[in-house]
């Protein structure tokens, strides 16, 4: 048959249909006519269908049922069986599905000429169907893995619906529970709350959240009861060892309380929108002290933060939402005049699934400590001083060796010797010049035992007078050595000069004592043999003799002036 001939036995509709396609195949199943949304929809399989198997567009596991359609088709003409096939969605092998109407077409003579068949995608409606049925799987799988119980009564408040954790909570089988009034196995009474709020539910049609306490379980019980088309639906779950957990709390909650009211610490849980969830007894008074009012829960924090620390708070306060624990120390100017010093911390806190729920901020008062401390700085910039206003070079030397304090003398004078700067911490050995590391390791014992040490020495050039003695403290336990050292090198060189001095003048007294004296006894001696001798000739010998005498005698002196010169 042409084309126009099968379009003419057609309505228009079904030929120019948007939603349906229609195919007709000639008895030996090969396609003698497409209508045009086939022809588009398949156009990846072919341009012309005309001639082609229709098994070439189908899934090949539905061949055979296409078959039996058109044999069903052929052997009862004025039957239509419906028939769902698998169509390629693509050239990569996809398939979806659709519904099809085999019925036999025949010409205008009534002769059978073929099958024709309407179709349209049923993907969705499959997918819908499918998914309807998964759904339906999983939420029975669902309500059998419940942690919490699960029951559906009807109308007749009889159970028709359990799961397993109902039947172990309740001790009974579902085959025994399915079917049975509540009322029986859990009798009205006026101490029941659930029979009371199940009611509610029904006739008033909501849903009812509540917990109730089962006499004759010995439980807690939390419920969720709401009206449904069977009847009413009950999820329920044992909370004994909740209300068990929160008397505990609660307990902990009064002693730790009572910790925090007992302690000198200012103790404030923050929100993270600043609202004070809770506050202790030395916050409150600490509040009234600095700021004039009692800070309460509930509060808005940011009325506490004091003037210009506001955005040093913004910081410290994000970064312990962040995660961060901050510890500082500051001093406060509050509104009233009033200074202060606080350490304060920023810790985050945590609920119990690790969220972070709010800062807790804890101050206490160092007002007392910083005042001690400024007054030890105070003493230790008046100890510097003295130390660094003497001449001698003072080293504090711990029982290891390590230099532990210098004065800028001893830190020039080292710098001079060993041509390094002393650091804190240095080996005190390393000051030490070579020659004399030995006995300064036996002076350090000896002083060890609380002995003293006093010694001079000298590098060559320069002399040096070392005084090492035992350090102790306030409880009499020696903590190590001081080691003060002084250049003793003009006092030295006097000294030395001193003696020097005394030998010259050692010198000059035994001249004067040995040498002079036999020069002038001769010349004494000649003088008198003189006034006594008349003889010219004798007395010329004399005037030799004499001159000989004065002679040594000026020689002796000349050697005293030159001693005396040398004392210069």
């Amino acid at each position: 048959m042409e084309e126009h001939e099968i379009t003419s036995l057609l309505p228009p509709w079904l030929v120019h249909s948007k939603n349906y396609s229609l195919v007709i195949t000639d008895l030996e199943g090969n396609y003698i006519y497409t209508n045009d949304i086939f022809k588009s929809r398949f156009s990846f399989l072919a341009s012309d269908f005309t001639g082609m198997p229709f098994s070439e567009s189908i899934h090949p596991a539905d061949t055979e049922k296409c078959n039996l359609a058109a044999y069903h088709c052929i052997t009862h003409p004025d039957e239509v069986v419906a028939v769902k096939v698998r169509k390629p969605d693509n050239l990569e092998g996809d398939f979806y599905w659709t519904q099809w109407e085999f019925s036999l077409f025949k010409d205008k003579n009534n002769e059978p000429k073929g099958i024709l068949c309407i179709g349209h995608d049923i993907t969705e409606s499959m997918r819908t169907a499918q998914m309807a049925i998964e759904f339906a799987e999983k939420t029975e799988k669902i309500i059998e893995n419940f942690t919490d119980g699960f029951y559906v009564l009807d109308k007749e408040w009889r159970f028709i619906k359990t799961n397993r954790v109902t039947e172990n909570i309740f001790n009974i089988s579902q085959e025994n529970l399915i079917g049975k009034v509540i009322w029986d196995i859990f009798p009205e009474d006026t101490h029941l709350y659930y029979a009371k709020q199940f009611r509610k539910a029904v006739l008033e049609n909501i849903t009812v959240n509540f917990e109730d306490y089962n006499q004759l379980l010995q439980q807690w019980f939390k419920f969720t009861a709401y009206s449904s088309p069977e009847g009413l639906t009950v999820f329920f779950r044992d909370v004994t060892l909740e209300h068990q957990i929160q008397a505990e709390l609660k307990n902990s909650e009064y002693k730790l309380r009572a910790i925090l009211d007992s302690s000198t610490d200012s103790n404030i849980l923050i929100s993270p929108d600043l609202k004070v969830l809770s506050v202790d007894k030395t916050a409150k008074r600490d509040s009234i002290k600095t700021q004039g009012q009692e800070i309460k829960e509930g509060d808005d924090f940011s009325q506490y933060i004091v003037k210009g620390t506001e955005k040093e708070f913004k910081e410290d306060f994000t970064k312990a939402l962040a995660g961060e624990n901050i510890i500082l120390e500051k001093e406060l100017l509050f509104e009233n005049g009033l200074s202060m010093w606080f350490e304060a911390s920023y810790a985050p806190v945590y609920d119990e699934d690790g969220k972070i729920m709010g800062v807790s901020f804890n101050a206490t008062d160092i007002n007392q400590r910083k005042q001690a401390e400024q007054k030890l700085i105070e003493s230790e910039y008046m100890l510097s001083a003295i130390y660094n206003s003497t001449s001698e070079a003072n080293s504090f030397i711990s029982l290891d060796f390590k230099l532990l304090y210098f004065n800028k003398v001893a830190s020039e004078m080292i710098q001079d010797m060993f041509q390094k700067e002393p650091q804190i911490g240095d080996d005190y050995f390393d000051y030490i010049l070579p020659h004399l590391k030995e006995e300064f390791r036996q002076d350090f014992e000896e002083v060890l035992k609380g002995n003293t040490i006093r010694k001079e020495k000298t590098d060559g050039a320069k002399w040096y007078q070392f005084s090492i003695f035992p350090v102790y403290n306030l409880n009499n336990e020696l903590v190590g050595l001081a080691d003060n050292v002084i250049d003793i090198t003009e006092s030295k060189q006097n000294e030395l000069q001193i003696i020097a001095q005394n030998e010259k003048l050692k010198a000059i007294a035994w001249h004067q004592a040995h040498k002079v004296r036999r020069p002038v006894a001769t010349i004494l001696g000649l003088i008198a043999l003189i006034k006594e001798e008349n003889d010219l000739s004798e007395i010329l010998l004399y005037i030799d003799f004499l001159q000989h005498a004065t002679n040594e005698l000026d020689q002796v002196i000349h050697t005293i002036v030159g001693y005396t010169q040398d004392m210069k």
